[in-house]
Parts: C-alpha cells; structure tokens; sequence
C-alpha cells in the first residue's frame, strides 16, 4: 500500500478515534448523571423512619405557637410541617436548620428542648430535604481529549509510546483539572497544532519518520 494512502488511512482513524473517545466521555457521564438523578428519588430507610419518629411533635409543640398563618413570625408559617413532609418546603426546612443549630430557635426565653433533641431535628429535616432533592446535574458538553487522553488514544490504536507534549501545547485547566469540557475549548491555531501532529503520528506509524519535527 503506498505511503501516501497509509497516512490518509491513518489520519481518518485518529480522527475517528478522537470523536469516539468524546463519545464516550459524555455517554459515560450521562450514565453517572441517570443515576445519581435515580439514587435521588424518594426512598426512606428504617432507620430515617426512627430519626423521624423521635422528633415527631417537635415543631407543633414548640414552634408552630409563633410560626404559624396568623402570627407570622419571622415570615415563617410551619403549620403542617414536619420531618416527614418538610421537603415539600425545603427554603423554609433550610431556615429551620439553620437557626435551630445557631440556638436561635426556639428563641431564648422560650420553652425549648434540650440541645440534643434540637439538633436530632435538624438532622431528620436535613435528612428529609436531602432524600427528596432532585439532582440533576445536567448532560457534560461534547469537547476534545487532552493531551494525556491524546496520547493515551495514540498508544491504544497504533502501539507508540509518545510524547503529547512534543506536538501539543499545554490544556487549559478549570479549578485544577484539565479534563472539563468548559476548558476543553478548540481554537483555530489548536486544531491546527491537532493536525500537525496527526500527519507528525501518522508518519511514525508508517516508519517514515523518527520523531516529532517541531515541539509546541
């Protein structure tokens, strides 16, 4: 086969090998994203039954007296709430935790319970607004391979121990990682530095060639 068709060969299957890869990668996380949006849906276990059972009550005896359609108190109604059902109000459960693990609420001078129980409260309220959470993170963006993917893909489909960093210029990174699809951008002179290294691979592969012929 001449060298010529060998390298258009080559080039296809390294592109072929990049949009696959990509592929991959955002049906992989899609997959993580189904399932962590599964894992959120309601389910409650034994044991948040018994933390829920414990502190039942609570919120009617020593919170619902001010907070409550009528009084109002610091624009918070709690009539029907509870750790059964505070999900259904999760900015209102996220106040009531919060002031309830500052000692702010029941406010001082109050009937209160001890601060044990008010944090047991808590816990079971967080535990409610938590177990109805819908997380969905949403679908990853469709973006390129870094260098250490590119290389890696090099070594998979033609054998050859390389050196991306010979061909390629440093990814951009996000908090530290160099692998999210938001940094993962490609610009003209990028894809240019791609092609220059598919045609330097190429030649590697074919045995016409014994090294990169220039170092971004």
């Amino acid at each position: 086969m001449p060298n010529g068709h060998k390298l258009n060969t080559l080039l296809a299957c390294m592109a072929m090998t990049l949009v696959s890869a990509c592929s991959q990668s955002v049906s992989t996380s899609a997959d993580i994203n189904t399932a962590s949006s599964d894992a959120a849906q309601p389910g409650v276990s034994t044991g948040s039954l018994a933390a829920a059972t414990d502190v039942d009550g609570l919120i009617d005896e020593y919170c619902t007296g001010c907070h409550n359609f009528e009084d109002y108190s610091g624009g918070i109604d709690l009539e029907g709430l509870g750790p059964d059902n505070i999900h259904i109000a999760p900015d209102i459960g996220e106040k009531v935790i919060k002031r309830l693990r500052a000692g702010m609420m029941p406010p001082v001078g109050e009937p209160r319970p001890d601060v044990e129980t008010m944090q047991a409260l808590a816990a079971s309220l967080e535990n409610d607004i938590d177990r109805y959470a819908d997380i969905r993170p949403g679908r990853p963006g469709l973006h390129r391979l870094n260098r250490t993917e590119y290389q890696n893909a090099i070594r998979d489909l033609f054998g050859l121990q390389v050196n991306a960093a010979d061909f390629l210029p440093a990814d951009d990174s996000s908090n530290g990682f160099d692998n999210q699809a938001g940094a993962l951008t490609l610009s003209p002179a990028l894809l240019e530095a791609y092609l220059s290294a598919a045609a330097d691979i190429s030649q590697l592969a074919v045995g016409i060639s014994s090294g990169p012929t220039q170092t971004l």
